[in-house]
């Protein structure tokens, strides 16, 4: 699949700067399980946060497939580092789909002119918010607990879905009525709780978002139950997103092992000449450039607005298998050196397990897929 000249650009910007600013502080943040902050305010500067926000709202108005392109590129680098970037691209879904004028106005006129990062937790009819929203005149109020919130202590805005209070006694078993809005940071009535470190991906901004009384206006509040299809046109556009970060995970593996296999010699012979090793490497980049091809195809359905989740899911589950799988291997290609935190494949193969499981695992993918198919044919 070709790349336009436009995306061949911000493919080799989001490269470059990976390589030259977020890989050196890549081992430092993992141990830190932390972004630096001179490295955050960097990726500002630099101009690819956020990179959908429309260029009316003054932004660069890229497509979902361009975000997937520039978060492959950002998650080579560590994808620890990447999941702000792509969790901010994820919260921005909802807005960029159902948001009214005067939400758009509100959310992403701020975020456009002051450069952030948006908080998201996973995003689904059941998903990780225990939050109330209590209509009142002009205004909703949450109040609540949204687990597994990325970008907890980054944010400007957050991402909540609650279930609407008025709906609770009245629903009779019935799911009770959802909406959705974005709050701002800087109100009253935050409570953020970081989580303990995970075993990877230890430099995600991660924890529980705790709300009390939190005033929001009208103008910021999407109601999901008017859009049935909504959570599975979010997920077909997210999906890609979240997908490409694994694909640059094991492409950054594969790099790592190759380097090392020219270097490493047995018997006086570089072990990337061993036939074993070889055919390791080899399908290794195999199953990386069927996943990348996957995770666009994906992209470029979600952009022409046809919201195939089943692809999209198929994107997502296929790209985390891939990174497990080949970070699996580099750490094989390094033997008993793998293993070692001196050496980045360590690292690679922990980020890897945990993308595997957070968000929803493969197999939960798979299992999905299957019901989809068995109800499609």
């Amino acid at each position: 699949m070709k790349l336009t000249d436009e995306q061949l650009e911000y493919q080799k910007l989001s490269r470059d700067f990976a390589q030259r600013e977020i890989a050196p502080l890549a081992a430092s943040a993992d141990k830190s399980a932390a972004i630096p902050e001179p490295l955050l305010e960097k990726i500002k500067e630099l101009g690819l946060l956020n990179v959908r926000i429309p260029d009316e709202w003054g932004g660069l108005g890229l497509s979902i497939q361009d975000a997937t392109i520039i978060a492959e590129e950002f998650s080579a680098g560590c994808p620890g580092i990447a999941s702000a970037f792509i969790a901010s691209e994820r919260a921005l879904t909802p807005a960029l789909l159902i948001g009214s004028k005067a939400l758009k106005d509100n959310v992403l006129g701020y975020m456009a002119n002051n450069a952030g990062f948006l908080g998201c937790a996973p995003v689904d009819e059941t998903g990780t918010s225990e939050v109330i929203a209590t209509a009142g005149k002009n205004e909703y109020t949450f109040s609540g607990q949204v687990r597994l919130m990325q970008n907890l202590t980054l944010a400007k805005y957050f991402f909540v879905v609650a279930r609407l209070s008025s709906s609770l006694s009245s629903s009779g078993g019935s799911a009770p009525d959802l909406v959705a809005a974005y709050l701002l940071a800087d109100t009253e009535g935050f409570n953020r709780i970081p989580s303990e470190k995970p075993l990877g991906l230890r430099a995600c901004d991660i924890g529980t978002l705790e709300l009390k009384d939190v005033v929001v206006t009208v103008g910021n509040i999407i109601r999901l139950n008017d859009k049935p299809s909504i959570f599975h046109d979010i997920a077909s556009c997210n999906h890609p997103i979240s997908a490409a970060g694994a694909v640059g995970l094991a492409s950054a593996a594969l790099a790592h092992a190759t380097e090392y296999a020219k270097e490493r010699k047995t018997f006086g012979t570089a072990i990337a000449q061993h036939q074993a090793v070889g055919f390791m490497l080899a399908d290794m980049n195999k199953e990386i450039e069927a996943a990348r091809l996957l995770v666009w195809r994906a992209a470029k359905c979600a952009d022409a607005r046809v919201f195939d989740e089943e692809l999209s899911l198929s994107a997502k589950a296929q790209a985390q298998t891939v990174a497990m799988q080949v970070a699996t291997d580099a750490v094989q290609v390094y033997g008993g050196y793998g293993y070692s935190k001196e050496y980045p494949v360590e690292k690679l193969m922990r980020d890897a397990k945990t993308y595997d499981v957070y968000n929803h695992t493969a197999q939960a993918h798979y299992a999905e897929i299957g019901k989809q198919l068995l109800q499609s044919h």
